[in-house]
């Protein structure tokens, strides 16, 4: 049941969730921050095919609509996901059961018949039908706190462009006796007014660190999250839900990223490490790769990557053009240390 009500009124219920709630965290910050539990830990993609002919038409149709460009590099499909899936079963195999967040798509090599996989539509979870279509990351994750009972307590979220390199382990991410492991960057949350000529990411992170000072009743230099796979708890997505409501919907109702939206990784980094039983992590576990418009450059890095021995790698297409040269040295190399089929796709 969702704390909102039509007609524009507050339930008595979304009312009684915030008091509670607030009266829970005065009490924390008295005591100790609130621990959570995760029997099992399952994984969450978001995917999209942008070549696909209805999914391009919808895009066009919406983004003349609003009256915003369309960016290929965020829609591009290089069967990144292919491989990560691949390297859940080589260095992951801890992780019980995966869904795949789509716009009613489907990867032709998906093994759909497996039951460690199941396929979630974005009208299957978002709030709001009337918010769909959604081509925005930022309004994904901000309905993520109404996925299916069935994705469980605890998840990892990974983007369709990174994979396992090497082994990853549970532990990495939350243990009993540490909570969540929060993995941050050197980076930190700019003012909103020094983020005049800065992408609309970075205008939502100055955005939500003022939503956090008001929120905490404090002004705080705050870091960025690590970028790499994200360990979401549903519990305190919940809780995320009481505070910042009205937030959460506005970024839910934009089909493209918005100065205004939430950056829902930095929200939930640091709503946790204020509330919730957490620790700083002095590891790294993710190296960024990016695919550029230099192929000689790109293929050079990619060659060398493993130098770097990541337990987790983003091939992050940056290309305002497709090249192809910079495809096939991502590809190759992903082919080179994923050659074996898994359960999760379809058998060759």
């Amino acid at each position: 049941m969702y704390y909102y009500n039509p007609s524009g009124m507050m339930s008595w219920r979304f009312l009684l969730a915030i008091g509670t709630f607030l009266c829970v965290l005065r009490v924390t910050e008295a005591t100790q921050r609130l621990p959570f539990s995760c029997e099992k830990i399952n994984l969450v993609y978001t995917w999209v095919n942008g070549s696909e002919a209805k999914h391009h038409e919808s895009l066009v149709e919406t983004s003349k609509r609003v009256g915003r460009p369309i960016a290929a590099n965020r829609f591009r499909d290089m069967d990144g996901l292919l491989y990560s899936l691949r390297s859940i079963e080589k260095n992951a195999r801890w992780i019980d059961k995966v869904f795949l967040i789509t716009a009613d798509q489907v990867p032709s090599y998906l093994n759909i018949k497996n039951p460690r996989i199941k396929i979630i539509p974005h009208r299957e979870f978002f709030a709001h039908q009337e918010h769909l279509p959604t081509f925005s990351s930022n309004a994904i994750e901000a309905n993520f706190v109404n996925l299916p009972d069935y994705v469980g307590p605890c998840f990892v979220y990974l983007n369709d462009d990174m994979f396992f390199a090497n082994e990853v382990f549970a532990s990495d991410f939350w243990a009993a006796e540490s909570g969540q492991l929060l993995y941050q960057d050197a980076w930190v949350a700019p003012a909103p007014q020094d983020v005049q000529d800065w992408d609309p990411w970075h205008k939502s992170v100055a955005n939500s660190n003022a939503m956090l000072d008001r929120l905490f009743a404090e002004k705080a230099t705050r870091e960025y999250p690590a970028h790499g796979p994200y360990f979401f708890s549903m519990e305190v997505l919940r809780a995320m839900r009481s505070a910042l409501f009205k937030d959460l919907n506005r970024t839910s109702s934009h089909p493209f990223r918005e100065d205004t939206d939430t950056a829902f990784p930095f929200l939930y980094h640091h709503f946790t490490k204020h509330y919730y039983h957490s620790t700083l992590s002095s590891n790294t576990l993710l190296k960024w790769q990016g695919l550029f418009n230099d192929a000689e450059r790109v293929c050079a890095e990619v060659k060398n990557v493993n130098e770097w021995r990541p337990k987790v790698l983003c091939f992050n297409d940056q290309m305002e053009e497709a090249d192809p040269q910079v495809i096939k040295c991502a590809t190759d190399f992903m082919r080179h240390m994923f050659p074996d089929n898994c359960s999760l796709e379809v058998s060759a």
